[in-house]
């Protein structure tokens, strides 16, 4: 389904878009609220777009231009996002549940309160990130530098 078509469904006030392909750019897209479970996303950006309160369950958004894009309050379990930039990304209350974040950029992302359990996170880089009461985080071998833990302390183990 190319992105003008689903922006035209979703404004009519279609809200399920199960295991759709979504082809096209979406950029400062405003989509709340949007199911998009299972989808593939075969854009290139989807830069500064809300896709808050949305289920995104188990889709493939992996090697995508995803910075500034509003995942608040969504569901991204079992969503692969690799290598995935997220770069200022607003992540809080996200469900991460055992997502693919291997070699994501997540520098500057908001993280707080979001559900890591389960996530693989190996090589993210999460420089300047807030971490603040997120749960079931493992940080093992991801970048951190200014990166603010579950607790408010933070980590330089990766400042140059």
């Amino acid at each position: 389904m190319e992105a003008e078509e689903l922006l035209q469904r979703y404004t009519a006030g279609e809200r399920n878009f199960i295991s759709v392909q979504v082809k096209g750019q979406l950029i400062e897209t405003d989509l709340q609220s949007i199911n998009l479970s299972g989808a593939i996303f075969a854009c290139n950006t989807l830069e500064g777009s809300n896709f808050s309160h949305a289920n995104i369950s188990g889709a493939y958004i992996s090697d995508h231009y995803l910075a500034d894009i509003n995942f608040r309050d969504a569901n991204l379990s079992r969503t692969s996002l690799e290598q995935a930039d997220l770069e200022g990304a607003i992540l809080s209350r996200a469900n991460l549940r055992e997502s693919k974040l291997r070699f994501a950029n997540l520098r500057k992302a908001d993280l707080i309160g979001s559900d890591l359990t389960g996530a693989d996170l190996g090589g993210a880089d999460l420089r300047w990130a807030n971490l603040t009461y997120a749960i079931g985080v493992k940080l093992d071998n991801c970048f951190l530098c200014n990166t603010v833990m579950l607790d408010g302390s933070i980590r330089n183990d990766q400042c140059v």
